[in-house]
């Protein structure tokens, strides 16, 4: 992912921060779960995404994602492996 990718994903996360979200995971492996409130962090290009309430967490691997659109509301990866993930704000 290159830095203006990263820059427009951080400003995006932080409009999110804190707000209820439904993570969609869709490719060979699908899962929706919703999170009540969202605090996020990257370390070692990972980005991590957790429920500050019940402490349900997803984890994105940067150097797999090829591409990422922001939407109205939402956002959406592309992952090498034929995944997208979605997050959907409230």
């Amino acid at each position: 992912m290159d830095d203006r990718m990263l820059m427009n994903v951080l400003n995006c996360l932080e409009k999110y921060k804190e707000k209820p979200i439904a993570l969609k995971q869709k490719g060979f492996v699908s899962s929706q779960f919703y999170i009540k409130k969202l605090v996020y962090g990257i370390e070692n290009d990972i980005l991590t995404i957790k429920d500050d309430i019940d402490k349900t967490h997803f984890s994105i691997n940067f150097n797999q994602v090829y591409d990422v659109k922001e939407l109205k509301n939402s956002l959406c990866f592309s992952l090498d492996n034929d995944i997208d993930v979605e997050i959907l704000i409230f």
